[in-house]
């Protein structure tokens, strides 16, 4: 079978357009092109064809001469004279197949992929300059640009462990109508199946489902990108619904600040739905996972230099198996609130924050979760995260009973001048030991430091940082709760 076979080229031209200011191509056109690849010892049929080229040598290095600074009020490029463009492009029902199947491949595979179709069109008005800014949108007739209109493509691929064959979807579609009352870019993709069927290791398993679509606008005359739709879903549930617009706003156009404003307003990931497919891949019933997250709401909204992050991450009935531990969420809620400065020059990524807040409430296996923070490298800091009652026997079978509490804050006026706190609580613990049992009456850990620097931006810079820990001490106490064994100390590190 040949390497390369097409059906039909064409090349259509109007010769005498050129004369009359008409420069283009009626049409280059590859019909039923076919592509076929064999793989032997690890060695395509394609590398016989293409022999090695010769090695050159790299060019001596020019000396360079300095150009004279072009003038940047160039606003347009004359052509002297009326012309109009033209050009179309066809590569239709392309067929490509990769056998690597022969026993003398280390790793075999084999993959096709049949009917794959490229539309291009391109047509302008006449014109006799071209604008160098987004006006020159306007000398556009026509243009489209179409991967596969007939929406679908045949996929095929195999190797030892899996196999698969199916109709996918494989679509883009680009569009501008200049004749239009409000000509615009209209962008469509869609990209998946909601059922692909999968065999793995000889077994056939359930059908899953990915999909991507998504309409997208942009409308030259107003500068303004519009998302009517960006979704994803996994399962035929939506994990991700985005809409929104990149707008460009008339109090900001003299700084060419663009206006951003995405909402994510649907999010429904149900992880026991996957845990069937995952189950069927690995086979390892050791490990099982359910519950229900959400992302939404999501809102992206402002200008580079001051963008607002506002948003939610939900999970519900949470519970995973591992390692023969269980753990269990039936309830997390985090919200957060941040403002971003992503135009900032500094190396430092705390210099791009503006401030973020931040807080969470949540169970887990039985212990209580909570976080309120609010960061501002200029201003306030008052960060503090807590767990209470975590019992440690969720995390290894040596410990047999022993609950942990935990407390760590930080506050301040500015970055510079910042107290930490850290507390670790152990009221009981009961542990095994040489097969028998011990245990803890009570184990207090403590830390408190203090962070200093001569301004903001020393700390941001990471120079002249002062960390002293003042206080840094455990304790044991018998069940009277008097101190048995305890150690106090005190430490400062210089940073700069």
């Amino acid at each position: 079978m040949p390497v390369v076979k097409i059906k039909r080229v064409s090349l259509l031209y109007n010769l005498y357009g050129f004369w009359v200011g008409d420069f283009g191509v009626n049409e280059i056109g590859i019909y039923e092109p076919n592509i076929h690849l064999v793989q032997k010892n690890d060695k395509m049929n394609i590398a016989t064809v293409a022999k090695p080229g010769e090695k050159k040598q790299p060019p001596e290095p020019e000396e360079e001469i300095e150009e004279p600074s072009k003038s940047s009020d160039l606003k347009a490029i004359s052509t002297f004279f009326d012309l109009r463009v033209f050009f179309k492009f066809v590569l239709e029902k392309f067929s490509i197949t990769i056998d690597a199947t022969d026993a003398s491949n280390k790793n075999q595979m084999f993959l096709e992929l049949k009917d794959f179709t490229i539309r291009t069109h391109i047509l302008t008005r006449q014109f006799n300059e071209i604008p160098l800014d987004v006006s020159a949108v306007e000398l556009l007739d026509t243009f489209l640009v179409q991967l596969n209109p007939q929406k679908t493509v045949q996929f095929s691929y195999r190797d030892k462990l899996a196999q698969t064959s199916l109709a996918l979807n494989l679509h883009w579609l680009l569009f501008y109508d200049g004749q239009q009352e409000k000509p615009a870019f209209n962008s469509r993709l869609l990209v998946g199946r909601n059922s692909i069927p999968l065999t793995f290791k000889g077994r056939k398993l359930s059908p899953l489902s990915f999909l991507v679509d998504y309409d997208i606008n942009y409308k030259p005359d107003q500068d303004v990108v519009d998302i009517s739709r960006f979704n994803v879903s996994v399962l035929k549930r939506t994990w991700l619904n985005l809409t929104g617009a990149v707008t460009d706003a008339a109090e900001l156009e003299k700084s060419k600040k663009r206006l951003i404003d995405i909402r994510l307003d649907e999010s429904d990931i149900q992880l026991g739905e996957l845990y069937p497919a995952f189950l069927q891949i690995t086979r390892n019933r050791s490990v099982r996972f359910r519950g229900k997250a959400s992302l939404a709401p999501l809102s992206i909204a402002g200008t580079m230099d001051n963008l607002s992050i506002i948003g939610n991450l939900n999970l519900k009935n949470i519970s995973a198996k591992a390692g023969g531990l269980i753990h269990r969420l039936p309830v997390f809620n985090l919200n957060y609130d941040a403002l971003l400065n992503l135009e900032s020059k500094s190396a430092n990524p705390l210099a791009k924050l503006r401030h973020v807040k931040e807080n969470w409430r949540g169970n887990y296996n039985g212990s209580k979760l909570k976080s309120d923070i609010y960061f501002n490298p200029y201003n306030k800091t008052d960060i503090g995260i807590y767990i209470d009652n975590l019992k440690l026997s969720h995390f290894t079978k040596a410990v047999r009973s022993g609950k942990l509490g935990f407390a760590f804050t930080v506050k301040g006026p500015t970055i510079n001048r910042l107290k930490a706190n850290l507390n670790v609580d152990i009221p009981s613990m009961v542990y095994v030991l040489n097969r028998g049992k011990s245990g803890l009456n009570h184990f207090d850990f403590g830390m408190k430091s203090s962070i200093k620097a001569p301004s903001t931006e020393s700390v941001l810079k990471s120079e002249n940082i002062t960390v002293a820990v003042d206080e840094l001490g455990f304790w044991l106490k018998n069940r009277e709760k008097q101190k048995t064994l305890w150690l106090d100390s005190n430490v400062k590190v210089a940073l700069k």
